[in-house]
């Protein structure tokens, strides 16, 4: 997606297309997080630091214990118990 920087009041800003606020759950007021990655390119992210800090840390603990959260997986789907699903952070790159 192409945005263009406008001047927005005595600020410069970009606008936002309705669809990209609905998929990123965005409304107007609400902040969005931009993290600078090593290779230059940056990262909008409706999610904090600490929330992006705290995901990579889920990360590596489902991947070293990928076998045993499978396991365990296949067992509550069994047992009839419903899984908790939420909204993944969607950035912009």
């Amino acid at each position: 997606m192409k945005l263009e920087v406008k001047r927005i009041g005595n600020s410069t800003g970009l606008i936002l297309p309705r669809d990209l606020l609905g998929k990123l759950n965005l409304e107007q007021g609400d902040w969005l997080y931009v993290t600078e990655n090593a290779d230059g390119t940056v990262r909008l992210s409706p999610c904090g630091p600490t929330f992006e800090k705290g995901m990579k840390i889920a990360e590596k603990a489902m991947k070293t214990y990928r076998n045993a959260l499978a396991e365990l997986a296949k067992r509550a789907g069994s047992s009839g118990s419903r899984a908790i699903s939420c909204r993944p952070s969607t950035s912009i790159n």
